[in-house]
């Protein structure tokens, strides 16, 4: 038969010492936990270079040796950084529209691939999109009000 085992309590010793008079510091602003950042300020001086040189912002992390979401990480923590990469990426926009200005006098140019790759790099400015709505949607939701006094459904019973 397998000897019984004595309850303990926690007076016995076994309870976790804490220690009632050390708070947790509070961490300044910014303060990401984890590994120490590689972040340096004098970064920023070499964006608008590779910017002025038409490369992207994976381009950029990749030389930089860090994941481009690291980058997008230093842009909400570090202000300088964020202009920095402002800055570089309207100079590799001017690199990308110059050089499409300089294939339209070429003798070979693809300018469909040329208008794709823009569209990708530069959607604000380069993407097609077209509103298709023509206002039927802002049309039925007046209707739907004014049948039930609702915006968002259609009504599926009748009385």
């Amino acid at each position: 038969m397998p000897a019984r085992r004595k309850a303990l309590k926690a007076s016995e010793g076994i309870a976790p010492t804490v220690k009632v008079s050390e708070a947790p510091k509070p961490k300044p602003e910014g303060y990401v936990t984890g590994r120490p950042t590689d972040y340096d300020p004098s970064i920023c001086d070499r964006l608008p270079e590779w910017g002025s040189q038409g490369k992207s912002i994976a381009w950029m992390a990749a030389e930089l040796g860090q994941a481009k979401q690291t980058l997008y990480d230093w842009m909400k923590v570090h202000p300088e950084f964020l202009d920095a990469i402002n800055r570089a990426m309207t100079l590799s926009q001017k690199w990308w529209e110059d050089a499409g200005q300089r294939g339209m006098e070429a003798d070979k140019f693809n300018s469909a691939v040329w208008t794709k790759n823009m569209a990708a790099r530069f959607r604000d400015e380069w993407t097609d999109t077209q509103n298709l709505n023509h206002g039927a949607q802002d049309s039925l939701t007046q209707l739907l009000t004014q049948i039930d006094g609702t915006a968002g459904r259609i009504p599926t019973t009748r009385t």
